[in-house]
């Protein structure tokens, strides 16, 4: 993430943006080991702009009628990528903005987007513990948006994860279109559920400013969510595992035994299939074997700011977030504030939250010193401190300020 992020500056082509994120995380796989697993792209790269929410992948080759964007000055970016080993997947999303001065913040509705759902995604990341409640989290998100005069955007959710998909259920919404159905015919309704142990979400928050970015104009009368809109055509599909149906188009049969092959259940992006494969999109789409994802927009004018990371409920009562925020966030300014009993839960270090230890300092040879009063038993010691990281002792508890 922090690698193409750098890319991302006014002039270049979000296509070439996505390409260049999915063949990162190919080239780190290929170096990270595990020969003998499948490893790769999880979530392909995908770049959306402003009021464009999600799934914006653009082909670079597609037609005149749908060329690649372009970033621009003052444009509001949103990366969101995933890779997987042997099937479990980590999923990660930043926003920033392209801000021509260093030296002045961005501020209007952009930096009330930006400044709101960066405060709620480190909210969900400390309130998130075994027993707990979703309905609290959610709670907590739309206080927070509403400080901030914005909304969260409909169609969006956090989702638990598990191997090789990247929706098992327990979705915690940002907000239900209500409009949006099931499989089945029904409204689509938040259930309220407790996290527990041994789970895996992938925490996804999409806020959208209220007002027009220039002018200040009351955009988004609606102060519960963001309705959003399908525009141009897919990019992204993923396999329905429970879809049955035998094809006819060779080219049909071909695409969806790749994707089985490749991807698994995973979404896969159209820039990553050869010309003769994508004739099969049709007719697996029809029949419901591959679902594509739509891409959507919010009201002309608004911004959408989104933030997004992985976390891991341990047997122990812990969770450990494993996409580390080490992205550098854009310099925004708000003229609102949050409230404060919220403010003091974002300055406290929860007890239940893991962190990373630093790694200690090498010598330019590379090898670590060893500690004070120490000698020999280098591989002795090597075995050990293994041993102790099987268990867990390698990271520690962060303890409440």
């Amino acid at each position: 993430m922090r690698e193409l992020l750098e890319l991302v500056v006014p002039g270049a082509s979000t296509a070439d943006l996505c390409q260049h994120g999915d063949d990162l995380i190919v080239q780190k796989c290929a170096a990270a080991g595990f020969k003998s697993v499948r490893k790769g792209v999880a979530l392909p790269t995908s770049v959306n702009v402003n009021n464009t929410v999600q799934h914006y992948a653009p082909v670079a080759d597609d037609d005149e009628n749908h060329p690649a964007y372009v970033l621009q000055e003052n444009d509001l970016v949103k990366v969101e990528l995933g890779v997987h080993i042997d099937g479990y997947a980590c999923t990660a999303g930043h926003t920033t903005i392209l801000n021509p001065s260093t030296d002045f913040p961005t501020t209007g509705a952009v930096a009330d987007a930006v400044t709101a759902a960066h405060f709620a995604a480190e909210m969900a990341w400390r309130m998130i513990k075994p027993g707990r409640a979703a309905s609290e989290i959610h709670e907590a998100m739309m206080r927070i948006a509403s400080a901030y005069k914005c909304v969260p955007v409909r169609g969006t959710y956090s989702t638990r994860i598990q191997r090789y998909t990247l929706d098992a259920g327990n979705h915690l919404y940002n907000a239900i279109d209500p409009e949006a159905t099931d499989a089945d015919g029904h409204k689509i309704k938040q259930e309220d559920f407790q996290f527990s142990v041994n789970e895996a979400y992938d925490v996804q928050i999409y806020l959208a400013s209220t007002t027009h970015t220039s002018t200040g104009d009351a955009i988004i009368t609606d102060t519960d969510s963001a309705p959003t809109r399908t525009v141009g055509h897919p990019t992204l599909y993923h396999r329905d595992p429970n879809a049955r149906h035998t094809l006819r188009v060779a080219a049909a049969r071909k695409l969806i035994s790749h994707i089985t092959q490749v991807a698994e259940t995973y979404p896969v992006t159209t820039a990553g299939l050869d010309t003769s494969l994508r004739f099969g999109l049709k007719e697996c789409t029809t029949h419901g074997l591959l679902v594509p994802r739509n891409v959507t927009r919010t009201a002309d004018g608004t911004a959408v700011a989104a933030f997004r990371f992985t976390v891991l409920l341990l047997p122990s009562g812990q969770v450990l977030r494993l996409t580390l925020p080490h992205q550098q966030l854009p310099y925004v300014c708000s003229d609102h504030e949050m409230p404060v009993e919220l403010a003091t839960l974002l300055f406290l270090d929860q007890p239940n939250a893991l962190r990373v230890p630093p790694v200690p300092a090498a010598q330019p040879g590379g090898v670590t010193p060893p500690a004070e009063g120490s000698s020999g038993g280098s591989r002795r010691r090597s075995r050990s401190r293994k041993r102790s990281k099987s268990r867990g002792s390698s990271v520690d508890a962060r303890e409440p300020l």
